[in-house]
């Protein structure tokens, strides 16, 4: 008992982690017709369109519910899942709170999970997380269910469980049962052979769970890929569900799943680490290649972090431009000299997904794809062609609202090749004119196939990979004759990045165990191996004379340029038959095992509300100053939402009590809310007394409270202003509310009791440039909060508050300091009875101060001090520490008023109660720091925390000089 009142005080204390995982409401049009298949399984939600692909997509969920491949627990149960056809993103995901799954249905460019229809990876991976949280729902994970719904659920499984088997065991999961996964890719697996192979000293396992801010760590798919897989070899494979079993029943509350382990098979996490990573060393270390190609670093610039250059593409015999990022960089094209090895940037690109970045050029212009946003609807993005003048330095987005992927000039650069992606996921091969982008040709792909990288030959033919049946092929594309061949094998190995030269065709290709240059030899029918690089070659391009290639390289730092002279006679000739397996899970298996075609034909109905709204948790929340008690529930379809909150504010020491509800279906945003609160705040009162004759008058603050019931009626315009590399959002709310207000106290003045109504307008946004890992703001950027409240209708308790906060982001000294500012500013009549609720951002060290008008100004200058990387034992892992110096300085005024304006405590003395005065106070200035640490916690939590002195210049005797706050800015699972 006292195990389960630990944990589950600590659950409390770290309430945050049990909100749900939902997204903004009203995220799709609300002119999609949405139908489903529904059965004793799982329910599949689709927008009308995509029945194909629902049914293919049930038919594989039912396979694996019934399979119990590598089963986790006997537990089952029905899952809601839908699939999203509006994102040009290629993603999935399974949350609680409403517990569900959402496919994004749009595939990759570069599929990442191997060569495999999107649809089949997607579905199994995403399954296997669905198994994962069904297996954890018992013991004290199914008690926290209980006692705190869905949220409390899924926080107490995350706690039990890493991150990292989350995601590995969904990989392996994903690699098993298909002929590809991302256990067989080259550029997966690579990340590990390369930080092994190039480090004498094996990262400790604090760092490479928690992640490095300072050098690159592989992420927590790859290290579970390898540690989940590592216990299937050596201990078989009902040992992981064990050690998941006790872990969700905490049989111990620290380190839940390293202690089941341990009592397992005799190895905390820790030791299972580094066994694993001495075993994977050893064996890469027997394959290693020293090559003998004669190479060329084209990218000269001493790297200070990790950092890529990719996608290589000449523009003169001796200038290629590449994308460059890293973690000081975002995504920017920049121009390499090969003459005099400069480099230079030339435009930062925006969104879009860097394994599918193509660049293509023609005399003066370069073309990519990158992604655009609905200004309403949050699922609803495009990917457009960009097209960027390097002669005259013209950025221009040339097809907007579209769906369009890897475009590439032709040899001429007066038509694009495209690939377009529909609603319906129909792949379509078009051509567009280059000067106004009007469709010239198209082919649209059968089904069930896929067409990715067009690539134009010298002939006008279109050169790309043509996928089907878990293989792809080289194929051609003749605008002229309407006509497609396949002009090679079809290979399991994925190939990507094609390009013509006569008729040799140069791709990137997963034939070995890393990812290299091959060559198809059209004439010959043979395949060839241009580069045998050390961890992955990729990306290649041919010099404009045909006499050498550029690739990216994949380096321990991130991939580098390297220029080969092209010699054909040294390339070695490659047998089709070598299609190598991914070597280190095969010992898992106990059979192979993979997922059969769809074969049932299941009813398909129109959507049905039945369980769409989902009453899903009730959760404890800590969010200073407010305690309290919430319960929510939602539409699964994210299209509302109902919310109530028992609350206690600890600055009031009031408690209050509301619901609200969210509908988000059309355009604006609609919200209903009603509440009933208790109420405390000074109002100032006039006092007078008689000394010797004379007259004193004294202002004191004197507590009011009061009882208010309000109902509120709200409407919000939502606005995604997101272009190029700014994020950018508007809200704008309008809403009324009607207040019933009792008052109690206090005895010495007459507040009126009655109903009277308010109305507030509330804008708020930014605009923030695109933040690189190391970066701790934006390097530009502007956000914005207005709030204008007025009471209507109602003299005795009249009152208005209008608040504006500003920040303003702009660049330090260093790549990594940042310098911002505020300026916030508060209106009220410091008269006035009643009082709305005070937010203000005040000067720093001082706390609220009663007034009309106050201003304060801040100037603050950040920066990261250390990456550490440093392990305190396995309870912390400091990956950061960080500095912010500040200097606040606020004013505060009480406008010319008369003294019988003020309530009263006596009875005024006519010789000054019409004596006005003017009462300014201040400033108030303070100065200090900001310390804080990026810190994960007991491999579990990331948490932003860490403490602030502040310093005060002009302090009143009721506050010391100098003080300290202790910060949590964030904490994460």
């Amino acid at each position: 008992m006292k195990k389960v009142l630990t944990l589950f005080i600590a659950l409390i204390c770290f309430s945050s982690l049990l909100r749900g995982q939902s997204y903004p409401y009203g995220i799709n049009p609300s002119s999609l017709t949405w139908k489903q298949i529904d059965t004793d399984k799982v329910r599949v939600i689709y927008p009308d369109g995509l029945e194909y692909k629902a049914q293919y997509i049930t038919n594989i969920i039912h396979q694996l519910y019934d399979s119990g491949y590598y089963s986790l627990s006997e537990k089952q149960k029905k899952v809601d899942i839908i699939l999203q056809n509006q994102s040009t993103v290629s993603n999935g995901f399974v949350a609680v709170g409403p517990f569900r799954s959402e496919f994004y249905m749009t595939p990759p460019q570069f599929n990442f999970l191997g060569n495999v229809d999107w649809a089949t990876g997607l579905a199994i991976h995403e399954y296997r997380h669905i198994e994962q949280f069904l297996a954890a729902k018992k013991g004290i994970t199914g008690l926290a269910g209980l006692l705190f719904g869905q949220n409390g659920w899924g926080a107490t499984a995350g706690l039990a469980l890493p991150r990292w088997f989350f995601e590995g065991d969904a990989v392996f999961y994903e690699t098993a049962l298909t002929s590809g996964g991302r256990g067989r890719m080259p550029d997966f697996t690579n990340e590990y052979r390369a930080l092994l192979l190039s480090r004498e000293k094996i990262p400790g396992y604090e760092k490479a769970s928690s992640r490095s801010l300072k050098e690159f760590i592989p992420n927590h798919y790859t290290l579970g890929y390898y540690l989940t897989t590592s216990i299937r070899r050596k201990y078989g494979a009902d040992t992981l569900s064990q050690i998941v079993d006790r872990a969700v029943r905490y049989k111990s509350i620290i380190y839940p799943f390293s202690l089941g382990m341990k009592n397992l098979t005799g190895l905390r996490t820790p030791q299972l680490y580094r066994k694993t990573m001495n075993e994977l060393k050893t064996n890469w270390t027997k394959e290693d290649i020293t090559t003998t190609s004669i190479t060329t670093k084209i990218n000269r610039a001493r790297k200070k972090t990790f950092t890529h250059y990719r996608n290589p593409t000449w523009v003169a015999p001796n200038r290629l431009v590449a994308i460059k990022s890293g973690y000081r960089d975002i995504s920017t094209i920049v121009e390499l000299n090969l003459s005099d090895s400069t480099e230079v940037a030339l435009v930062q690109t925006g969104l879009f997904s860097p394994d599918g970045a193509t660049l293509s050029v023609n005399q003066k212009s370069l073309i990519w794809s990158e992604r655009s946003f609905d200004p309403r609807w949050e699922l609803k993005n495009y990917s457009n062609i960009i097209n960027y003048d390097f002669q005259n330095d013209n950025y221009r987005v040339v097809t907007k609202g579209s769906r369009l992927f890897a475009p590439s000039f032709s040899k001429d650069g007066q038509q694009i090749a495209t690939i377009l992606i529909d609603e319906q996921m129909r792949e379509h091969l078009q051509v567009l004119m280059a000067s106004d982008q009007s469709l010239i040709d198209e082919l649209l792909l059968p089904a069930n196939t896929r067409a990715t990288f067009p690539s134009w030959s010298e002939e006008g033919l279109i050169y790309f990979v043509f996928q089907k049946d878990n293989k792809n092929a080289l194929a051609t594309y003749d605008p002229t004759e309407k006509q497609m061949n396949i002009i090679s094998p079809l290979w399991k190995p994925l190939i990507s990045y094609p390009e013509i030269r006569g008729t040799q065709v140069y791709f990137t290709g997963t034939f070995g165990e890393v990812g290299d240059i091959y060559r198809w030899d059209i004439s010959k029918q043979k395949l060839y191996q241009v580069t045998q690089s050390q961890f992955g070659a990729k990306q290649s391009k041919l010099s404009p004379d045909g006499r050498q290639v550029v690739y990216s390289a994949y380096t321990q730092d991130g991939y580098d340029i390297l220029l080969e002279p092209i010699q054909m006679d040294s390339d070695q000739l490659i047998s089709i038959a070598d299609e190598p397996e991914a070597s280190y899970f095969i010992p898992a298996l106990a059979h192979e095992v993979t997922v059969p075609q769809s074969s049932t034909e299941f009813k398909t109905e129109e959507l049905s509300p039945k369980g769409l709204f989902k009453l899903h948790s009730w959760s404890p929340t800590i969010l200073p100053p407010n305690v309290g008690l919430q319960i929510e529930a939602d539409n699964i379809m994210s299209n509302y939402t109902f919310n109530g909150q028992l609350r206690y504010n600890l600055n009031e020491n009031t408690s209050s009590f509301g619901v609200g509800i969210d509908y988000a279906k059309y355009y604006p945003v609609l919200s209903l809310l009603t509440s009933r609160t208790n109420r405390r705040r000074y109002v100032p009162v006039y006092s007078e007394n008689q000394s010797e004759g004379n007259i004193q008058v004294s202002i004191a603050n004197e507590s009011t409270e009061w009882e208010e019931t309000s109902q509120q009626l709200g409407v919000t315009l939502p606005w995604n202003l997101t272009w190029k590399n700014n994020f950018a959002k508007l809200w704008i709310t309008n809403s009324y509310t009607r207040h019933w207000v009792n008052y109690n106290a206090p005895l010495s003045i007459n507040p009126t009791n009655e109903a009277f109504g308010s109305y507030a307008f509330e804008l708020s946004g930014y605009i923030l440039k695109r933040r690189a890992l190391q970066h701790l703001y934006s390097r530009w950027g502007i956000t914005a909060d207005i709030t204008y409240q007025r009471t209507l209708r109602t003299t005795a308790n009249k009152a208005f508050s209008f608040q504006q906060l500003y920040r303003f982001y702009m660049p330090g000294l260093g790549k990594t300091h940042h310098l911002w500012f505020s300026l916030s500013t508060r209106h009220e009549d410091f008269l006035s009875t009643y009082k709305f609720r005070d937010n203000f951002f005040y000067a720093r060290g001082y706390g609220a101060l009663a007034s009309d008008n106050v201003i304060n100004l801040t100037a603050n200058y950040a920066l990261p001090l250390l990456y550490p990387d440093l392990p305190i034992g396995p309870f912390a892992f400091i990956q950061r520490i960080k500095i912010n110096l500040f200097l606040d300085h606020m004013t505060t005024s009480t406008g010319s008023i008369r003294y019988v304006e003020f309530q009263t405590s006596s009875t005024i003395d006519p010789s000054i109660s019409n004596q006005s005065f003017n009462n300014v106070q201040g400033p108030y200035t303070s100065t200090g720091f900001e310390l804080t640490f990026d810190t994960r916690v007991v491999r579990s939590l990331d948490a932003d925390i860490g403490f602030r002195v502040n310093y005060l210049l002009n302090a009143p005797a009721a506050l010391q000089k100098i003080n300290f706050d202790f910060l949590l800015l964030s904490i994460n699972i």
